[in-house]
């Protein structure tokens, strides 16, 4: 029911596209309801230790989402205005989006504050004084919003991604590229750890722990422990 609740908490209408509203594509509802859980149990063993006492403990997809839209809410009901969905970009952060390189790589970078823009705009802009000045702070580059895009698309598209990237790590501007999941699983950073099956070996993603663990107690298999469980609650 995980897209349901995407739906119901308002998720899909900032997701998606500008023409059309979309889901993500995890499950984050079913994921945060998860988190809540695991820190309510945390909390009540904390609560028990203290004072003896136990805790009931509920949780539901949508009151554990609803968290989660704590910025657009609050958006709204202080300004009464809707956040608009804006694709890979952002509503209120210029320039903050992807580009298409010459060589047809996906780059996004974010500017978030005046050395940045500085940076950004001499070394890969090449802007003018008076485009500067027209472009000198966040509300007018907000204001300016379609005509800086243009500027960067096309840029971007005449260079090589290897030299915008050399460009973006010498001014420390934050960028990332578009990737998808097979680029995702050969990530440098990512980190992953082994378990096996009866069946075998398999690898996959750790959680966060307090020390790293790169291997795993093998999966049990099915009814493996089901005397086991019976006796303990017989």
């Amino acid at each position: 029911y995980d897209l349901l609740v995407q739906a119901e908490t308002g998720l899909c209408s900032l997701t998606g596209s500008e023409d059309r509203p979309g889901r993500v594509g995890v499950s984050v509802c079913d994921i945060a309801c998860g988190l809540n859980a695991y820190s309510l149990l945390l909390e009540a063993l904390i609560k028990r230790e203290k004072t003896g006492k136990g805790s009931a403990i509920k949780v539901s997809l949508f009151e554990s989402f609803s968290e989660w839209m704590n910025v657009p809410f609050l958006q709204y009901t202080y300004t009464k205005k809707s956040p608009m969905r804006v694709g890979l970009s952002h509503p209120s952060i210029v320039p903050y989006g992807c580009y298409i390189t010459k060589d047809k790589k996906e780059i996004l970078f974010s500017i978030q504050n005046e050395r940045e823009w500085s940076s950004f705009s001499n070394e890969i802009l090449s802007l003018s004084n008076s485009q500067k000045n027209r472009f000198a702070s966040p509300s007018l580059r907000l204001k300016h919003k379609k005509e800086i895009n243009k500027i960067i698309s096309h840029k971007f598209v005449n260079e090589l991604s290897k030299s915008l990237i050399s460009i973006l790590k010498k001014n420390k501007i934050a960028f990332g590229l578009l990737n998808n999941i097979k680029g995702f699983s050969k990530h440098p950073q990512l980190k992953i750890a082994y378990s096996k099956t009866d069946k075998g070996e398999f690898k996959f993603i750790p959680p966060l722990r307090l020390q790293n663990r790169k291997f795993y107690k093998k999966v049990p298999s099915l009814g493996e422990h089901s005397k086991k469980i019976r006796k303990e609650f017989s």
